[in-house]
């Protein structure tokens, strides 16, 4: 999990603004920092295993109400 401790950082200290930007959208925030918007969770899971490869990147909502709320995190191991 540590691994993902620079994109949680840059999340939270950027947290106003991407949540100006790309409210109630769901961001996938890469290990490079670059963040891409969705619609749904899925089709943002979907391109950051894609793309970046399982635990390389954060999902994070964008919704004003719920953005301290930690909803799920999760190791992707198949079995």
């Amino acid at each position: 999990m540590l691994h993902l401790q620079k994109q949680h950082d840059f999340f939270e200290c950027n947290k106003t603004s991407l949540v100006e930007t790309y409210k109630n959208k769901f961001i996938v925030i890469s290990e490079s920092l670059e963040v891409t918007p969705f619609d749904d969770k899925m089709a943002a899971l979907q391109f950051g295993v894609t793309t970046y490869g399982t635990g390389q990147f954060m999902i994070k909502e964008c919704n004003p109400d719920t953005i301290n709320t930690v909803s799920f995190i999760s190791s992707y191991c198949p079995v």
